[in-house]
């Protein structure tokens, strides 16, 4: 009975051992921890990056030259809040300008024209203001007290060149669109530039390894298949370095918790399994066959080549886990983090 009770506890450590192996293994199944990308920035105040696991490989070289900006418009100044501005229509297009000033205007195609009504009900300074940001216009508005007076600024909700704004005002005050007078001190076309350019239209423009971009925004989005860039600063003729690569360290920390769980068990069955001596007493399960056959199996498993695959990587020797002496694995790292940089799909065939 005090045999087969000390045979059974060395069962139970057996199936503990394998327990813990098999668990083990569980990372290595895992699609996501192969053929993921990280990515390195040799200047993260001037450009932000996203990738995917889909991210382009590779080393680029960004030079920003310019961020695209969104058109900005200035009124003269009012008095007070409360200043009548005049009534009529006022008519926002989208497009570019062309100069020198305001010569031309060829409307954007994507964008449509918005024509906002003023009257007694939003003729003040303020009330134009909140009429414009209440409505949409593709435009925000705002009033700024530059020291002098109120000034009502317009910004373009679109940044690029193609989002230039054009302002077309009907004056029912006094008729005339284009006098510095009432509602046509807003207008802003080729016949009257009533209001002031605080800020020009302007798109982004960066050169990519040598390649010149442009964008109408500061998110560039696949320009590097798999990447989103958004740029927050000019470089100024000293390029940035962005470095896409493989990131091993997900699948390479699952193969270490495999190899030590593996170590673990196979150093645990070689003391069940250990024949007696003078100086040491046998093993609980020394002499037994199903732990024998079970660590011939699991031995083969782990150092054979896997019937079917093809290519540099076909077993655990060919990307740097070997076989010692005492039947435990070891990872050369070098060799292995070259491999599955080299070949990610091969090792999720092999794993």
């Amino acid at each position: 009975q005090n045999n087969l009770t000390t045979e059974l506890s060395g069962v139970g450590i057996f199936r503990g051992a394998i327990s813990s192996f098999q668990s083990s293994l569980s990372g290595l199944a895992s699609p996501d921890n192969y053929g993921t990308r990280s990515y390195t920035s040799s200047n993260g105040e001037a450009l932000t990056t996203s990738i995917t696991n889909d991210a382009a490989v590779g080393n680029y070289s960004i030079d920003v030259t310019n961020l695209a900006e969104s058109h900005a418009l200035a009124t003269t100044v009012f008095t007070s809040l409360d200043d009548v501005v005049g009534e009529g229509t006022i008519q926002f297009r989208f497009g570019t300008i062309t100069g020198p000033g305001f010569t031309s205007f060829a409307p954007d195609a994507e964008s449509t024209s918005q024509t906002l009504t003023i009257d007694s009900s939003n003729n003040t300074l303020s009330g134009l203001r909140d009429t414009i940001n209440e409505g949409d216009f593709g435009v925000k508005a705002s009033i700024i007290n530059d020291g002098s007076g109120y000034r009502l600024t317009l910004q373009s909700e679109t940044s690029g060149v193609n989002a230039a704004m054009e302002i077309v005002v009907t004056d029912t005050g006094d008729g005339d669109p284009v006098d510095p007078l009432g509602l046509s001190r807003l207008a802003y076309n080729s016949l009257a530039t009533q209001m002031t350019q605080t800020r020009a239209a302007e798109d982004a423009a960066l050169t990519v390894n040598g390649i010149p971009v442009t964008s109408s925004t500061n998110t560039l989005n696949d320009m590097i298949e798999g990447a989103t860039l958004t740029l927050l600063e000019e470089t100024a003729g000293t390029p940035l370095t962005l470095n896409i690569t493989e990131n091993t360290a997900a699948i390479s920390n699952s193969i270490t918790q495999v190899v030590t769980a593996y170590n673990t068990m196979v150093n645990t069955l070689a003391e069940l399994s250990q024949a007696g001596s003078e100086s040491s007493d046998s093993g609980i399960l020394a002499g037994d066959s199903v732990l024998r056959s079970f660590m011939s199996n699991v031995r083969s498993q782990m150092t054979n080549s896997i019937p079917g695959l093809t290519g540099s990587v076909t077993a655990l020797s060919t990307i740097g886990i070997s076989t010692q002496v005492d039947g435990t694995l070891a990872i050369d790292s070098t060799k292995f983090n070259a491999a599955i940089a080299d070949n990610p799909t091969g090792a999720l065939a092999l794993f």
